[in-house]
């Protein structure tokens, strides 16, 4: 294990030194700078040569070292660190720790599985489902810090080697991520093509209704295939499991708050649209009621995934470097679009935005990507900018790709490799129909 990690290290620091010393073009120099950052973060994220979160401190020290110039500070870098995303990653653990604490979870796990029987790949699929289903209407991170405190009873149940714990514990994600796609709401990415479609044609058809008719059924195709992919990579111990799940539960004046604050973010979060309260700040309502109330105590606090929200907040930090040394427009424009079938541009599109978005922020990748891609003469906007959006939701390759996937990771009830093996293929599968779906629409006009 030693000389695996020393090779890794050795090979990351290796790469991104030929990158830097190697003529590339016409790279602006801070882009290559940036590349080199990237080729190290990725090496190291992938191949786990020092633990996930420290990556993200490495990025973050050579974005201050290399990356300084006199129009940005490196406090740029800094600030993603703490960012809403962030915030909404620490309400929903704050909200997950308190249902632990009291026991609240337990009883949501009976009621899952009262519904879905003992059958495991019902059980799953039930799982997947809801999480599918609720991720079309609040935030996919929040759905997945709500899930997985629900599911966890489940897998502590089980033996330790049992793959029904890797198989429940990123069913949940990759449902959250492939859920969103269904609506405008379920994931920033979605908003963002929504948005782009509304400016690009004042008189757009495009309703939310008329997003649903096309990426709903999408969505489902997606859920299912991601579920048959996770049952052969993770076959159960056994074909049939009888948990039996304690739910005593001493109702308290603890209890009562700990349930009334679930509900009422949870609707918050559902309701976003009408009141336009940001989900981060939502997500600050656990924190505050939980904490000050001394239902969750210092230790409680502690003992919370820092190392998932630095290891989160490193994936952001990457997004703003490749942004602002210009590393993302001078990839994009390395491919003359017009040149290519406009089928294949479609291809390209997406396989650019699944590659970025696996090593940074989806949100960041598609703010990134629209306003170039609508532009591409070759191909119709609206079409860009869906493809866009659609394709950055089914990167889920690594913990730092999507942050429901970062919450899995945090779990630790799975490694890395886990979520690359079952991962990369149910990202290449999502991909490959995306693309055939854009044709044969393509096609049909």
């Amino acid at each position: 294990m030693k000389l695996r990690r020393i090779f890794s290290l050795s090979l990351g620091v290796v790469l991104a030194v030929l990158v830097y010393i190697i003529p590339i073009g016409n790279i602006p120099p801070l882009a290559k700078r940036c590349l080199s950052i990237f080729v190290i973060a990725a090496v190291f994220w992938v191949t786990e040569a020092v633990p996930l979160y420290v990556t993200s401190f490495i990025v973050l020290l050579l974005e201050a070292i290399l990356l300084r110039s006199p129009k940005f500070s490196y406090k740029i870098f800094v600030s993603p660190f703490f960012s809403p995303v962030i915030i909404l990653f620490l309400g929903g653990y704050i909200l997950s720790s308190g249902l632990h604490k009291y026991r609240i979870d337990r009883i949501l796990a009976r009621k899952i599985l009262g519904i879905f029987g003992t059958r495991p790949a019902l059980i799953t699929l039930g799982i997947m489902l809801v999480t599918g289903f609720l991720s079309m209407w609040m935030s996919n991170t929040a759905t997945t810090a709500m899930m997985i405190a629900v599911a966890l009873p489940i897998i502590y149940s089980l033996e330790k080697d049992d793959k029904f714990r890797k198989l429940i514990i990123l069913a949940i994600p990759f449902a959250a991520n492939l859920g969103g796609m269904a609506t405008p709401i379920g994931t920033p990415p979605n908003a963002i093509a929504f948005a782009a479609i509304k400016e690009l044609d004042k008189t757009s058809s495009m309703t939310f209704l008329n997003w649903m008719k096309f990426a709903f059924p999408i969505s489902i195709l997606l859920l299912i295939m991601a579920w048959v992919v996770l049952l052969i990579f993770f076959k159960p111990k056994e074909k049939n499991y009888k948990f039996n799940i304690e739910v005593r539960v001493k109702i308290r004046w603890q209890t009562k708050v700990v349930s009334i604050t679930t509900v009422i973010t949870i609707l918050l979060w559902l309701t976003s649209f009408f009141h336009h309260v940001p989900s981060g700040i939502v997500a600050l309502l656990p924190p505050i009621i939980f904490l000050s109330s001394g239902i969750l105590d210092v230790n409680d606090f502690r003992s919370i995934g820092w190392d998932v929200l630095m290891l989160l907040g490193g994936g952001l930090s990457l997004g703003v470097a490749m942004s602002k040394t210009g590393l993302s427009s001078w990839v994009i424009s390395q491919i003359n679009f017009q040149s290519l079938p406009t089928f294949f541009s479609m291809g390209m599109i997406s396989t650019i935005t699944v590659a970025m978005s696996s090593f940074m922020s989806n949100t960041a990748t598609t703010n990134l990507l629209m306003p170039i891609v609508t532009k591409i003469p070759t191909i119709i906007p609206i079409d860009a900018a869906i493809s866009t959006a659609l394709a950055a939701s089914v990167a889920m390759i690594l913990p730092i790709s999507t942050p429901p996937n970062a919450i899995a990771y945090g779990s630790n009830e799975i490694k890395v490799k886990d979520m690359i093996k079952a991962g990369a293929v149910i990202t290449v599968v999502s991909l490959i129909i995306l693309v055939l779906l854009g044709i044969i629409i393509n096609k049909a006009r």
